[in-house]
C-alpha cells in the first residue's frame, strides 16, 4: 500500500475512534461552528491556485455546509447549496416528544419533496437511520451505545435486509479499547488501544482473511508499518 493511502487509513481510523469517544453533539458543532448559529450562507470562488506546502496557500478549515439553517437547539433544518440562484439540497423536519427532546429527523429532497432519510434519535445520538433513493428504500443502519455514550455497534443492511457491514467497538469509561469492522461477514480491519502503554496496533484483511496491512502507533507516533 502506498504512503498516501496509508495516510488516508490513519485519518479514517482516527476519525472513527474519535467519534466513538464523543457523546451526542449538535449539527452546529459537527459543522465546526460555535454559538447559537441560525444559518450559514457561503460563496464559492473558483481559482487555479495550487494548494501546496511549503510556501503555498493553505486551506485551514473547509466549509462543511455551504447553505444551512439550524433550529434553537443546533439541529440542522436545511442543508445544501445554491446553484444558479436556486437552492439544491435537503430540508429536515425535527420531531420532538412531549418534553421537547428531538426523537426523529425526517429528511426531504428540497426539489422533489421526496423522503431521502429517516433517523430515529436517542439520548446519545442516532439509533436507527434509513436512506431512500427516489422514494425507495436503499439501506438502513442501526446504532448502539454504552452507558457512557460511546458508540459500540453500527450495522448496515441493504434494501433486502441483509447485513453488509458491521462495526463493533469495545469501550470503557475513558473511551475506545478495540474497534473491528466486517464487510459481508468477513473481518476487514481490527484496531486495539492499550491506555497504559498507549500502543495502538492496526490490521486490515482481504476477502480471504489474509493480512493486507499492519501498522503500530505508540503515543500517537507511527513506529511500524
Amino acid at each position: 500500500m502506498s504512503l498516501p493511502r496509508c495516510v488516508l487509513y490513519l485519518s479514517f481510523l482516527a476519525t472513527l475512534m474519535a467519534t466513538a469517544h464523543e457523546k451526542s453533539r449538535t449539527d452546529v458543532w459537527r459543522d465546526d461552528l460555535a454559538g447559537p448559529v441560525k444559518s450559514v450562507s457561503s460563496t464559492v470562488v473558483r481559482t487555479s491556485v495550487q494548494w501546496q506546502q511549503p510556501g503555498g496557500p493553505t486551506l485551514r478549515i473547509p466549509i462543511w455546509c455551504a447553505d444551512c439553517d439550524y433550529d434553537r437547539d443546533g439541529f440542522r433544518t436545511k442543508s445544501g447549496q445554491r446553484v444558479d440562484g436556486k437552492f439544491v439540497g435537503q430540508v429536515i423536519r425535527i420531531v420532538r416528544d412531549s418534553n421537547g427532546q428531538a426523537t426523529r429527523r425526517l429528511i426531504f429532497d428540497a426539489s422533489t419533496g421526496q423522503l431521502d432519510g429517516d433517523e430515529v434519535t436517542g439520548p446519545f445520538g442516532t439509533i436507527e437511520g434509513t436512506s431512500y433513493v427516489a422514494g425507495e428504500l436503499d439501506w438502513r443502519q442501526t446504532y448502539s451505545y454504552d452507558q457512557y455514550g460511546h458508540l459500540t455497534d453500527r450495522r448496515t443492511f441493504d434494501r433486502k435486509g441483509e447485513e453488509i457491514e458491521k462495526v463493533l467497538t469495545n469501550t470503557d469509561a475513558n473511551g475506545v479499547l478495540e474497534n473491528s469492522g466486517w464487510e459481508h461477514g468477513q473481518l476487514s480491519y481490527q484496531q486495539t488501544f492499550d491506555p497504559e502503554t498507549t500502543v495502538e496496533p492496526f490490521t486490515t484483511f482481504d476477502s480471504f482473511g489474509r493480512v493486507k496491512l499492519t501498522w503500530t502507533v505508540v503515543a500517537g507516533e507511527l513506529v511500524t508499518f
